[in-house]
């Protein structure tokens, strides 16, 4: 997750959303605007980060494989 500049926004609250069960994991970035989440079962999620300061960023619906390690930036804007 980063600012508009291209800089890491740490502390920020990631919701990643299943959009067929409504389950919702969150996470925060670390220092270098970095985030995981380890248990992801398959399925269509989309993905939101928000930050004091930043407009909501959200990711398109997108599809999770089995055994698949994906990677979703996202950009804050002021």
């Amino acid at each position: 997750v980063r600012d508009a500049s291209g800089l890491a926004v740490p502390n920020a609250p990631v919701k990643l959303s299943n959009t067929r069960t409504g389950i919702v994991q969150e996470a925060a970035t670390d220092d270098g605007g970095n985030y995981q989440f380890l248990t992801v079962k398959a399925g269509r999620y989309t993905l939101a980060a928000e930050a004091k300061g930043f407009k909501t960023a959200v990711a398109s619906e997108f599809e999770v494989t089995v055994g698949a390690r994906q990677r979703v930036d996202l950009t804050l804007q002021v």
